[in-house]
């Protein structure tokens, strides 16, 4: 039987504990758990415990710790998906299907033709972590994407550290599956880069040519943000899947 999941970001080593009050109202009145019912604790980071709910109602629950679980580990190399976000709702959906697919740092990028400012971005950035914090749930991942503010390309090219690679709409440029079939995951970590429906400007891709960051190839189709980071995130995981790739 499938344990229920509760994300408790201070989930303790040991003992009895208060659990968030966002989880109290799903688990009392849509899941309509009760005293002594076992659920799945997890603190975003790997830790992981089988508890017991002690004390419940709708407003508060307590649970105690029954078994420590061993942590877990992501069993993909360190990727960043740094995206220019999209208005509504297809954002939450990226963040939705990128924490599915184990991606470990989700970015948005202030881009010359991006969609939301660097002010929208840090007020849907919220939402965003809590859609995070779902799929995580629902897919039984236990670590979190981090999903830090917003970032400029100046900024993101001074920080990169390992592989970068920008997505390209141009057939001369080489397919990311064939760039793949050639990495280890030793090269990490890896950050791969979407440009808003615009593209990215003549001077931002300068500047990541600059960085050494590389052009990959989309196929021949023109893909929507989303379409495109989910694609590229899967290949990645269809590489890297396992241990030893």
């Amino acid at each position: 039987m499938r344990l229920t999941r509760v994300y408790c970001p201070e989930l303790p080593d040991s003992g009895v504990f208060d659990i968030p009050k966002d989880e109290v109202q799903h688990i009392s009145r849509v899941l309509r758990l009760k005293v002594g019912s076992s659920v799945l604790a997890f603190n975003g980071h790997g830790l992981v415990a089988q508890c017991e709910i002690i004390e419940l109602d709708r407003r508060r629950a307590k649970a105690q710790i029954k078994e420590r679980l061993p942590k877990t580990e992501n069993t993909l190399p360190d990727l960043t998906v740094a995206v220019a976000p999209a208005k509504g709702k297809r954002m939450p959906f990226l963040i939705e299907k990128l924490t599915e697919l184990g991606v470990g740092r989700i970015l948005a990028l202030e881009t010359q033709f991006g969609q939301l400012s660097a002010k929208q971005i840090e007020k849907e950035r919220e939402a965003w972590v809590r859609k995070s914090i779902e799929a995580a749930k629902q897919c039984g991942r236990y670590q979190l994407p981090d999903i830090p503010s917003s970032t400029t390309p100046e900024q993101l090219c001074q920080d990169l550290v390992g592989l970068c690679f920008v997505g390209s709409p141009k057939k001369s440029d080489p397919s990311l599956w064939t760039v793949l079939s050639k990495l280890k995951r030793a090269q990490g970590p890896f950050t791969i880069l979407i440009g808003p429906e615009g593209g990215f400007s003549d001077s931002e891709l300068a500047l990541f040519r600059e960085s050494d960051c590389l052009d990959i190839c989309l196929g021949d189709l023109i893909l929507r943000i989303e379409t495109a980071a989910i694609a590229l995130a899967g290949l990645f995981r269809a590489r890297f899947d396992s241990k030893n790739a």
